[in-house]
């Protein structure tokens, strides 16, 4: 009960200090002018109650990061606070990339992203050591050495590049509002956004593999794509369903590609170059 309590009130600690931020006018969302004419507003917008429903977003976002970080941290060797700060700086920064990315995707100012990116990494990272201070455990440091798999990080981030490239063909125009929501790559500067985003998620797979302790490679990838890096990403690209309508099932489509090409990456890279186990892996299979 204790523990509920502290982490109800850690979860409130990093909304408050989100929304502190948010509400500052100059760190306010300025959403891209293409956007705004080309979309409908959505029905929240339309309704009045935009401010409420971004609200429930932010929580639901500090909520999911609790709840997730709860289901692998104890396979995960470590300091407590040290894992959860790592974790939500991790996915701070995944956030960060998607900002700074939309400079070419969406021809925003470099100003605003940055503003952007710093300004939801900092209650990210906040949320994920509150997270570990309340739900995580210490555990001894994993033995093996993560610099053995960094041969994941370009396989992964070669699964996430060549899924998400499947927007390509979905739009004649991929100059289109929808294609640039959905980071649909015009040239090689999106291709090396798309790029660095996978391999970001890719370096997450090496600091978090020794908490994939299955049995089989399919559901460790399975649980790394959705559960530690997936439900953030997903959740990312959700925003604009509070401002526009009709623009759901193309982030969920895009969302599921690169989701599916991050499992193929995992997939591939144990199945073929996944040869030592980390010590997570050998405790589970000791049992």
């Amino acid at each position: 009960m204790r523990r509920m309590a502290l982490s109800i009130a850690a979860v409130l600690a990093a909304l408050v200090v989100w929304l502190g931020l948010r509400l500052v006018p100059a760190l306010g969302y300025f959403p891209p002018d293409l956007f705004e004419q080309t979309f409908e507003p959505s029905v929240f917008v339309q309704l009045g109650i935009k401010n409420i429903v971004f609200v429930s977003y932010l929580c639901i976002a500090v909520v999911l990061l609790f709840v997730f970080f709860a289901a692998f941290q104890g396979r995960l060797g470590g300091n407590r606070g040290t894992k959860g700060l790592v974790y939500g700086s991790m996915l701070g920064v995944l956030w960060s990339l998607a900002f700074l990315s939309a400079t070419e995707f969406f021809e925003t100012s470099l100003t605003a992203e940055i503003i952007n990116a710093v300004v939801d990494l900092i209650p990210l990272a906040l949320a994920g050591w509150l997270a570990g201070l309340t739900l995580g455990t210490d555990r001894p440091p994993e033995t093996g050495s993560a610099s053995s798999h960094l041969l994941a990080i370009p396989v992964i981030g070669l699964g996430f590049v060549a899924f998400h490239s499947v927007t390509v063909v979905l739009f004649d125009d991929p100059s289109a509002a929808l294609a640039r929501m959905m980071f649909t790559p015009r040239g090689l500067v999106g291709y090396l956004w798309l790029a660095a985003l996978g391999t970001w998620i890719g370096a997450m797979y090496v600091v978090f593999r020794s908490c994939l302790t299955f049995r089989s490679i399919w559901a460790n990838a399975g649980f790394f794509a959705v559960v530690i890096v997936g439900h953030s990403w997903f959740w990312f690209n959700m925003f604009f369903n509070i401002l526009y309508a009709d623009v759901l099932w193309a982030m969920v489509s895009m969302c599921a590609l690169d989701l599916a090409g991050v499992f193929f990456g995992v997939a591939v890279y144990e199945k073929i170059l996944g040869h030592h186990k980390s010590a997570g892996q050998l405790r589970q299979a000791g049992r």
